[in-house]
């Protein structure tokens, strides 16, 4: 599976991931995707966020690497649809990673749990997916890093 640093090198997700892991010690691994609807498209973008923990106490930033494309453009109807699909790319890259023995620390949802928000229709539906497939699920407000670095990527 392809990815890119953000230096646009392309590198493949689990012998970047592997290497990357061996040289740094603590790396707690973050994957999420996130979307967006321009014209007649709409854009996705997964980052994988390599997050050096440190020495427990004092964390030392982290390393992403992402990978875009697009589809057809979601209608606002299909927010459910779309956060799905969202869903559904972060638990393919993850799962591409976990049968080659890295260890995933979570998959981050960019899904609110407030029923008063439009994406909280897909919310229970995408945490009860991440889980099943044996990941930990964050959504929206407990996932910053990895959630506002895919909507910075998609928005590029």
């Amino acid at each position: 599976m392809e990815f890119k640093k953000f230096n646009k090198e392309k590198v493949d997700l689990v012998s970047y991931v592997k290497r990357y892991c061996e040289e740094h010690d603590n790396i707690f691994i973050m994957v999420a995707t996130d979307s967006q609807c321009s014209g007649n498209k709409t854009y996705f973008a997964t980052v994988v966020a390599l997050y050096d923990e440190g020495d427990g106490e004092h964390g030392h930033g982290a390393h992403v690497i992402s990978r875009a494309w697009n589809t057809r453009r979601y209608k606002k109807t299909e927010i459910f649809d779309r956060m799905m699909a969202e869903t559904e790319a972060s638990i393919e890259v993850a799962k591409c990673m976990k049968d080659s023995g890295i260890k995933v620390g979570c998959i981050d949802i960019d899904i609110s749990p407030d029923e008063g928000d439009g994406s909280n229709v897909a919310f229970a539906p995408a945490r009860g997916w991440v889980e099943a497939e044996g990941f930990e699920c964050r959504w929206k407000t407990l996932c910053p890093l990895s959630t506002s670095t895919a909507d910075k990527v998609v928005r590029r």
